[in-house]
Formats: C-alpha cells, sequence, structure tokens
C-alpha cells in the first residue's frame, strides 16, 4: 500500500513559482521527488493556477507601464497592446486610383527626341540640316 502524499507549505510556492515561469508540468515533477504529473495536478492545481496568473499580472502591469510611458519601446509595447487586448490588427489596404467620375485614367505618352549640337537629324535620315555649304 502506497504512502498518500500531503504536500509542504514550501512545495507549494516552488510549484507555483515554477508555473509562474512556465514550467512543464513533468519538469515540476521532478523537483518535487516521487510525483507524477496527475497527482501534481490533483494536491496542486490553485498553485498551477495561481502562479500562471500572477505571472500574467506581472508581465500584463509591466508591458501596460512601458506602452503608457514615454521612451524607448513605448511605441512597440503599445502596438502589442493594441493587437493582443484589444483585438486591432493591420490589414494590407488595396489603394484604388481613378480618372474624373470614376472612369479609368487617361494615359498619354509623351516622347522627346534630345539632338546634341552637331550630330544629324533622325529625320532627314542622315542629312545635317546646319552642314556647311562648301
Amino acid at each position: 500500500m502506497s504512502k498518500k502524499f500531503v504536500p509542504t507549505p514550501e512545495q507549494r510556492k516552488m510549484v507555483e513559482v515554477a508555473a509562474a515561469v512556465g514550467t512543464p508540468h513533468e519538469d515540476i515533477c521532478l523537483l518535487i521527488t516521487g510525483i507524477s504529473p496527475k497527482t501534481l495536478r490533483k494536491h496542486f492545481a490553485d498553485e498551477l493556477k495561481r502562479g500562471m496568473v500572477k505571472a500574467n499580472v506581472a508581465v500584463g502591469g509591466a508591458l501596460y507601464t512601458l506602452a503608457t510611458s514615454k521612451g524607448p519601446g513605448q511605441a512597440t509595447a503599445a502596438i502589442y497592446w493594441t493587437k493582443t487586448r484589444m483585438g486591432w490588427r493591420e490589414t494590407a489596404q488595396a489603394i484604388e486610383h481613378s480618372g474624373p467620375d470614376g472612369k479609368p485614367i487617361e494615359v498619354r505618352k509623351i516622347e522627346r527626341v534630345i539632338i546634341r549640337p552637331g550630330a544629324t537629324d533622325p529625320a532627314t535620315k542622315g542629312k545635317d540640316k546646319r552642314a556647311k555649304e562648301d
């Protein structure tokens, strides 16, 4: 017959702290010799829940303080807060351009020919109008 497990106050505190930092249940069981994950959940249910809540409150408080104060990281913290707590999200927005009255934009081709001084004029097919007559 196995002996009934009775947690000590020290074990309860240890489980709460380990849960707060996200330690897996199997690893917490290694800290308390001789218990299974099932026994851990049975005898330390409150500590497991409370540890996670305390951690979330601490991190949430730090994030809130950072998001509402001036300084480095303020904008990042505020953006994170709005996305996770307020449900805001970034969406790609298509910008559609149109002409007057919603009609298509008229596109015209403009072509410019630049002739350097002394070069032949392409319109005269190689004959330079400015050529000096002998």
